[in-house]
């Protein structure tokens, strides 16, 4: 078995104490929306509060396991972690619990659409710049995910087209964000490249579409290496390619000289 040296054993007590501490900040969030709740006499306000409150007892104690409680967690990982460029492969993500909740009936598309616009409004509010990538190759769930990327076009087109953007933040005035990458293969299906332009012919900026049989080889030869984790790239800030789950930032490592 491998040894862990001292550094080794310093960077895994920093990662257990993170989560240590994720999960405290998990409890101080049930209290809170639970004392909302509470007060709170308009009584869809207070369903909603309560809703949360409920999420986040139950993620404090286990893995997400619906579409709203997996959207909680994400959204209170990225405000408690780190401030967020790259939100990765949301489809692929978010894919397996929106579709579990679509057959059981405990959700319906409309109510997920609306939920990811709340969402959006969110990241907005917090992350300026920030990318999250659809659709392409390398996805571990392909047919939920493309379920996901129906669900997220739309609330996209809805978001950027019908004023339902709102920016409250200071720190993301004069952004766009989310900034939804669409990739296509050979595989995407017709009606999401068909919703996908329509999108687009309706006023909204995104989704941004890249053609993963050009930049699949090109992310390999250019990052040096294999094709297959080139199925992974995704997008960094202003638009940098990085791989997914591997990368750790901005691969622009250049000097200002003037």
């Amino acid at each position: 078995m491998e040894t862990v040296d001292d550094a080794g054993r310093e960077f895994l007590q920093g990662g257990i104490d993170y989560l240590n501490l994720f999960v405290k900040s998990i409890e101080a969030y049930h209290e809170e929306f639970s004392r909302l709740a509470a007060n709170e006499e308009n009584i869809a306000r207070r369903h909603d509060l309560n809703r949360v409150a409920q999420a986040m007892a139950a993620l404090g104690e286990r893995a997400p396991e619906t579409f709203f409680e997996a959207v909680q967690l994400v959204h209170l990982y990225t405000l408690c972690g780190f401030y967020c460029n790259a939100f990765g492969r949301f489809d692929d993500l978010f894919g397996p619990f929106l579709v579990r909740d679509l057959e059981n009936g405990t959700l319906t598309e409309e109510e997920a659409v609306r939920l990811l616009i709340s969402y959006w409004q969110l990241l907005d509010e917090r992350f300026a710049n920030s990318r999250l990538t659809i659709g392409g190759e390398g996805r571990n769930h392909p047919e939920a995910a493309d379920v996901f990327c129906r669900v997220a076009l739309e609330a996209t087109r809805r978001y950027y087209t019908e004023g339902l953007r709102e920016i409250r933040y200071p720190r993301a005035q004069g952004s766009l964000t989310p900034q939804v990458a669409l990739r296509l293969t050979k595989q995407t299906p017709q009606a999401l490249r068909d919703q996908a332009l329509d999108v687009l012919k309706a006023g909204a900026t995104f989704p941004l579409l890249y053609n993963d049989e050009v930049n699949i080889p090109a992310v390999a030869n250019a990052f040096r290496i294999s094709e297959e984790d080139a199925k992974q790239y995704t997008f960094f800030d202003c638009g940098e390619y990085i791989i997914h789950a591997k990368s750790i930032g901005t691969p622009s490592c250049i000097i200002f000289l003037p």
